[in-house]
C-alpha cells in the first residue's frame, strides 16, 4: 500500500513538474477574466529573458493581432507594446520630447482631459487620447496610446485597430501589465487574439545595412521594417550603410525604395558621411541617383569632403553637382512684382537670394542676413535706375581689369570683378553683373567660395527679364529663392 502511495506520489509530482515547466515559457497558465460583461479565456504572456539586458541592446514589440474568423477576418491588430530601456527621468520630460510641447501645455491638456491618469499593475501611467493635441502639428498623437515609466523601462500601448470598438479591451489589457525586477508578463484574451513578439524591425535593418548583409535586410523589410524609418538610436538604413562603407548595401536600400536625402538625427545624410570619408565610388552612385549636396542649413558635403582632407571627393562633387544643374529646362520660375517706393521716387529696394542647395528657405526671408555665409550662393540687388549709362555707374565702383559684355533675356548688361572691403578676413574680389535700363539697375553676386559655380550662376542670369513692372528669373531645382525688401527693413 505505501509503495502504491509513493508510486502515486511520483506521479503527481512528475505532472506537477511537466505542467510547471510548459507553462514558464512565453505563454503561462490560463485563467478566466471578466471582460466587456463576458467571461473569455485569457491567457498571461510572459517575457522568459532577462528583459533589462534585453532591452539594452534592443527595442522590444509585442503585437496583439486579431485570430482569423469564419467571417473571414484578415488577422486586424490590437495594439503594440513598445518597450525600451528607460530614457526620460519624467512623462512630462518624455511628453516634451515626443509632442515638443512645453510643460505649462501639456499640464493644461491634462486638466481638460487629453493626458488622463491610468494605473497599471506595474504602477501609474498615462493614458493620451486620440484627440488632436492644440497647438502641435507633425509631432500630434495619432493614436490612443497607454505610456508607463519606470528608472528602468519605458513600455508604450499603441491602439492600432480600425476604430473605437475595441478600446476597453485594449486599456483592459494595459491595465494587466507587470512589471516584476527583470520580467513583464501582460494577460490577453486567448481565444481572440495572437501575441507576437520580436525586436524592432527598424532597429534590424540599420544593423543589418551597417553588417552588409542583404540577406539580413531583406528579412528585416520582410517583418515591417520601414526603408527609410529611424531606429531607436536615430539612425536609418541608407545612413548606417555609408557610415561602414557598405556600397552594395546601399545600392539595395536605395532600389527597395530608400531616399537617397534621408538625414540621421543629427541632419547628416549618406553622401555627407561619404564625402567625409571620402568614398567616391559610394558618392558617384548616390548622385547619380539625386542625392542633395546640402538639405535643411546643414554642412554641405563638399564641406564636409574639404574639412576632412577628401580634395578628390570635394572636386568630384562640384563637378558633379554643377553638371547636373546646367540643363535650364528643368530651371524653376521665380516672379516677383516691383513695388514703388513710399516717397514715390522709383522703386523699393530689392535682394533677391539665389541660394546653393535645398531647404524651405522663403519662410526665413526676413532674416535672410543671419544665413551662413556658406550657404548664399548669388545676390540679386535691385534698386530704382540712379545711372544714365553703364560708364557712368561703373565709374563710381572699384572695378578691376576690364569689363565683358553680357546679355540677359531683359536685355544688354555687363561683367566686371569689383573689389570687395572686408575688414574681417581682408579684401577680396568678387565677379558681378551689372544691368541697367531706365526704370531699373541689377546686379548680380557671386560670392567667390562658389566660383566653381560659376556655369550655373551664368545660367541664371541670362534668364533675368523684366515684364510690366515684375521681374522674373530662373534658377535650378537644386537651389531655393529668396528676397528681402530693404525700403521696409532694415539691416
Amino acid at each position: 500500500m505505501k509503495t502504491k502511495n509513493r508510486s502515486l506520489f511520483k506521479l503527481i509530482t512528475i505532472i506537477i513538474i511537466l505542467i510547471s515547466l510548459f507553462y514558464c515559457g512565453d505563454a503561462a497558465a490560463a485563467e478566466t477574466a471578466y471582460n466587456g460583461g463576458q467571461k473569455t479565456n485569457h491567457e498571461t504572456y510572459i517575457f522568459k529573458n532577462n528583459l533589462l539586458q534585453h532591452i539594452s541592446a534592443h527595442t522590444l514589440i509585442i503585437e496583439l493581432v486579431e485570430n482569423a474568423t469564419a467571417e473571414g477576418n484578415l488577422h486586424k491588430p490590437l495594439m503594440k507594446l513598445i518597450l525600451k530601456k528607460s530614457r526620460y527621468s519624467s512623462y512630462n520630460e518624455w511628453l516634451y520630447d515626443t509632442v515638443n510641447r512645453s510643460y505649462f501645455e501639456i499640464a493644461l491638456d491634462k486638466a481638460n482631459g487629453i493626458i488622463k491618469n491610468f494605473i497599471t499593475a506595474a504602477g501609474e501611467a498615462l493614458l493620451i487620447s486620440k484627440t488632436a493635441i492644440p497647438g502641435c502639428d507633425d509631432a500630434c498623437y495619432d493614436s490612443h496610446r497607454i505610456i508607463y515609466l519606470s528608472d528602468t523601462v519605458q513600455a508604450e500601448f499603441i491602439y492600432e485597430y480600425e476604430n473605437n470598438s475595441r478600446l476597453d479591451e485594449f486599456q483592459e489589457i494595459a491595465a494587466a501589465f507587470k512589471l516584476d525586477g527583470r520580467r513583464f508578463s501582460v494577460d490577453y484574451p486567448a481565444g481572440r487574439y495572437t501575441i507576437k513578439a520580436g525586436n524592432d524591425a527598424n532597429e534590424e535593418l540599420v544593423d543589418a545595412a551597417a553588417a552588409g548583409d542583404i540577406k539580413k535586410i531583406n528579412e528585416a523589410l520582410e517583418r515591417g521594417a520601414k526603408i527609410n524609418a529611424r531606429s531607436d538610436r536615430a539612425d536609418v538604413a541608407l545612413s548606417a550603410a555609408a557610415k561602414n562603407g557598405r556600397l552594395k548595401a546601399i545600392k539595395y536600400i536605395v532600389e527597395k525604395g530608400g531616399d537617397v536625402n534621408v538625414a540621421d538625427s543629427d541632419g547628416a545624410t549618406a553622401l555627407m558621411t561619404l564625402a567625409t570619408a571620402g568614398d567616391i565610388a559610394a558618392i558617384k552612385y548616390l548622385m547619380k541617383k539625386g542625392a542633395l549636396i546640402r538639405t535643411h542649413f546643414t554642412k554641405s558635403a563638399i564641406e564636409a569632403a574639404e574639412q576632412n582632407g577628401k580634395t578628390a571627393a570635394a572636386r568630384y562633387i562640384k563637378k558633379a553637382f554643377v553638371q547636373r544643374n546646367l540643363d535650364l529646362s528643368s530651371y524653376k520660375k521665380f516672379e516677383y512684382a516691383l513695388a514703388a517706393r513710399k516717397d514715390g521716387q522709383g522703386y523699393e529696394k530689392t535682394i533677391f537670394h539665389i541660394l546653393n542647395g535645398s531647404g524651405e528657405h522663403e519662410e526665413c526671408a526676413t532674416e535672410a542676413h543671419f544665413f551662413p555665409p556658406d550657404i548664399l550662393s548669388m545676390d540679386i540687388e535691385i534698386d530704382r535706375a540712379e545711372f544714365k549709362n553703364y560708364e557712368q555707374w561703373l565709374a563710381r565702383l572699384p572695378v578691376r581689369g576690364k569689363t565683358k559684355k553680357f546679355n540677359t533675356k531683359a536685355g544688354p548688361a555687363v561683367i566686371a570683378q569689383i573689389l570687395i572691403p572686408d575688414d574681417q578676413t581682408g579684401d577680396y574680389e568678387s565677379e558681378h553683373i551689372f544691368f541697367l535700363n531706365d526704370k531699373i539697375q541689377a546686379v548680380f553676386s557671386f560670392m567667390p567660395q562658389d566660383s566653381y559655380l560659376k556655369e550655373v550662376f551664368i545660367k541664371i542670369a541670362t534668364s533675368f527679364e523684366i515684364d510690366n513692372d515684375a521681374v522674373r528669373i530662373k534658377y535650378p531645382p537644386e537651389f531655393e529663392a529668396a528676397t528681402l525688401n530693404l525700403f521696409e527693413r532694415k539691416l
